[in-house]
């Protein structure tokens, strides 16, 4: 056992503390904590943060068994102490024992212990790893955190959907995505599909544990590709209502979108490639370099019910609603309807009051449609610098195809700072809703891309629904795009 004491920061340990290892320990970057690091030594002692603490249960004689993450090197490790605890300056008594409830109230500051969720593992996922990442990285962080778990290992394309849409919501606090990003779009469009859809959105978060080759929602809201760190971090993260996106079509119901649609060069590059999945990811950075290079062009019409009609307003947009604490406005049966949508009305060139077409002489020489809703798409790939989690916008990327093949190569090795879109030739806006009428001549084949899932090539409807989805965010805002400090 050894003595131990609250300070402002976590538990200060009179010891380097090595009392006890649990199975399964898991490996991640030391440099994924925004510079902090797990454990800090300090002169009198070892300081474990509150948010490495992930269990606290009484002990023999007062004393406390304690159960956190700690970095070794380049690995963390679950592990347990038996501790005296006392309190500091923090408490109403300095000196006096602390308590099981109030270390672990200081250990859960941010969020609730001991949830029920299902994980779902796509077997398939990261080249067939995903199974040995949950078991050795993302299970060990859950079991010592004491929550409950039903595994779901999907078994095909839309079991995640299929189970739930029928499952007994009432049993569980959130949904955890062991995978890409195709599992959470089929979660998402699972809960959509339920007759009691609002209860299920309010009740359930959705978070994903990075065991894919897409793994954008992590990026995004966690800011690390590391699944045992990101469990951590949704475990310990704010809870924040978040936007999603429907997208509607005369052939098709309605569709949940939680990551972006395209259409053009990265579509092509995505879908298009799928035959060369067997290399890696730079089936992808090929796809994009030869359609570059061919300056190919991917005529269409865009309309859309803007909210910023400029890169001015669009700073301006991101200032104000950067500020703001989120959606507060409960959820109803509304709120999940398209507003704009009239399939009868489709294909005319009728548009909304509000509504207007963007200027034909880009979108009928267009090489890039992109939509979206997080940040970051990829690694090193921050596609959207402005997006925000609940600001009631889409951000809509479009890249003029008649620009010189230097000027858009440039623009997209900018991508990991997400300097592209400061480009003459890239427009950047902020839309409430938005119609894409693709306009290939006829023979020629293309692709939309919505989530990364296929989708057919026809006229579109995009909306965006405020504040839908309930996840976890580390510090409840996006991880940083440098959209902010670039615009000062």
């Amino acid at each position: 056992m050894v003595l131990a004491k609250i300070t402002d920061h976590g538990l200060l340990t009179d010891q380097t503390v090595r009392d006890r290892d649990i199975d399964g320990g898991f490996c991640c970057s030391p440099s994924e904590q925004a510079g902090k690091t797990y454990s800090e030594e300090l002169s009198s002692g070892t300081l474990i943060p509150f948010k490495n603490i992930v269990w606290v249960e009484r002990a023999l004689n007062e004393s406390m068994e304690i159960t956190y993450v700690e970095q070794q090197d380049s690995h963390f490790k679950v592990r347990t102490i038996v501790a005296d605890v006392t309190g500091s300056q923090r408490s109403n008594e300095p000196g006096s024992k602390c308590s099981v409830s109030q270390l672990m109230a200081l250990a859960y500051a941010n969020s609730e212990p001991k949830k029920s969720v299902i994980v779902f593992v796509n077997p398939h996922s990261g080249k067939g790893k995903a199974i040995h990442l949950y078991k050795h990285y993302v299970k060990p962080v859950l079991s010592a955190a004491r929550y409950h778990v039903e595994l779901v290992k999907t078994e095909y394309s839309g079991h995640a959907t299929e189970y739930m849409k029928y499952v007994d919501i009432d049993k569980y606090d959130g949904v955890i995505c062991a995978s890409g990003d195709g599992i959470p779009h089929e979660v998402l469009n699972g809960i959509y599909s339920r007759e009691d859809r609002v209860k299920a959105f309010q009740k359930l978060f959705i978070a994903q544990t990075p065991c894919g080759s897409g793994n954008a929602m992590a990026l995004s809201c966690l800011g690390t590709l590391k699944p045992g760190l990101a469990t951590l971090e949704i475990i310990k993260g704010h809870t924040v209502r978040s936007d999603l996106m429907l997208v509607c079509s005369k052939s098709s119901s309605p569709r949940i979108s939680f990551l972006s649609q395209t259409y053009g060069i990265i579509a092509e590059a995505d879908i298009g490639t799928e035959w060369m999945r067997f290399i890696g990811k730079i089936r992808f950075d090929i796809g994009v370099l030869i359609n570059i290079l061919r300056r190919k062009q991917f005529p269409c019409r865009v309309a859309v019910k803007r909210i910023t009609s400029d890169k001015k307003e669009l700073s301006e947009h991101y200032k104000s609603q950067y500020q703001q604490h989120g959606v507060t406005k409960p959820l109803d049966e509304d709120a999940l309807k398209p507003k704009y949508f009239d399939g009868q009305l489709f294909d005319d060139d009728r548009l909304p009051a509000g509504w207007e077409w963007l200027d034909d002489n880009v979108t009928q020489n267009l090489s890039i449609f992109y939509t979206g809703k997080l940040p970051y798409i990829a690694k090193d790939v921050d596609f959207f610098p402005a997006a925000l989690p609940n600001d009631g916008a889409i951000d809509l990327v479009l890249f003029d195809g008649r620009a010189q093949v230097w000027r858009s190569a440039h623009s997209l090795l900018q991508l990991d700072k997400g300097l592209h879109v400061w480009h003459d030739h890239v427009d950047h806006l902020k839309v409430e809703s938005l119609k894409l009428v693709p306009m290939l001549e006829k023979g020629r084949t293309s692709y939309i891309s919505v989530d990364g899932e296929n989708f057919p090539v026809e006229t579109i409807q995009v909306e965006v629904l405020p504040g839908v989805m309930k996840t976890v965010m580390n510090d409840g805002r996006y991880t940083d795009s440098g959209f902010l400090a670039h615009i000062g």
